[in-house]
């Protein structure tokens, strides 16, 4: 899969902006459980993000980077912040719960594979806000989109990864000294062959 390093400033701006809308504006130190409030700051008036991972939190690519830009934005915006890794995708609902649970007012959900956990939690908490990157849900209509309808409680962090990848191959080939490049791609989901048609 396509290193995104590139991936990391995009994330932290679309988030520090998403963040911000959720309030918050003395800094308070980030880490993997839930922080006391800074000086001048009432555990009321204290906000918290969480994020949740597919199985690593150390890939060098996608979830750690995802990782890093929430803490960042979450931290710049003066917020508690924690995160959580899914170890199945049998777990991810009860990992969301567990940070809506524990105080999050933003709940950030990383990949493909928690869309429909996601959704359902989206559903069940509308008072909550959720963050899903790298998924787009489609328009919601009666009898036939069953957990879609009405997610107005979801934003979507989409990336245009193709133009990305056609710089990293611009990259590749100049400086190729046998002017032939190759490509070790992850999975075949939608963002990759994308990725791989403009490398």
């Amino acid at each position: 899969m396509i290193k995104r390093r590139r991936f990391l400033p995009a994330l932290a701006l679309s988030l520090s902006l998403l963040i911000n809308a959720c309030g918050g504006t003395s800094p308070t130190t980030s880490s993997n459980t839930p922080t006391t409030a800074s000086p001048g700051v009432s555990g009321a008036e204290k906000k918290k993000v969480g994020i949740i991972l597919d199985r690593s939190e150390n890939d060098k690519s996608f979830n750690e980077y995802s990782l890093k830009g929430a803490r960042e934005a979450a931290q710049a915006a003066g917020l508690d912040f924690s995160y959580v890794v899914a170890t199945s995708t049998s777990d991810i609902e009860k990992n969301i719960e567990t940070q809506v649970n524990e105080g999050a007012g933003l709940v950030i959900t990383v990949g493909f594979v928690m869309a429909d956990a996601t959704a359902a939690m989206a559903k069940k908490y509308p008072d909550v806000k959720f963050a899903i990157v790298d998924v787009s849900y489609p328009p919601g209509a009666d009898g036939v989109d069953p957990y879609t309808k009405d997610l107005k409680n979801v934003t979507s962090l989409i990336f245009a990864e193709d133009q990305v990848a056609f710089l990293a191959g611009a990259l590749a080939a100049c400086v190729s000294e046998k002017r032939k490049i190759a490509v070790v791609a992850g999975m075949e989901i939608p963002p990759v062959p994308r990725g791989l048609s403009m490398a």
